[in-house]
């Protein structure tokens, strides 16, 4: 199973965690962790509207 947490400083300072819960299954883990960075990085994007702040916060990746 591929989840996603993303961490960071927002740009007032306050601490920013999202967490993805469960995206999908997989057979190999490393297609979990590649499922899940491009989530995670759409999700960036979408979220932060490619800001410089968006690049600031850190990916963790669990899979399968």
């Amino acid at each position: 199973m591929a989840h996603a947490m993303i961490s960071g400083p927002l740009p007032d300072g306050e601490p920013f965690i999202h967490m993805s819960g469960d995206l999908a299954g997989f057979d190999l883990r490393q297609d979990a962790v590649q499922y899940a960075t491009d989530w995670a990085n759409d999700w960036l994007q979408k979220s932060f509207d490619d800001s410089r702040d968006a690049s600031r916060g850190s990916i963790g990746i669990k899979g399968a």
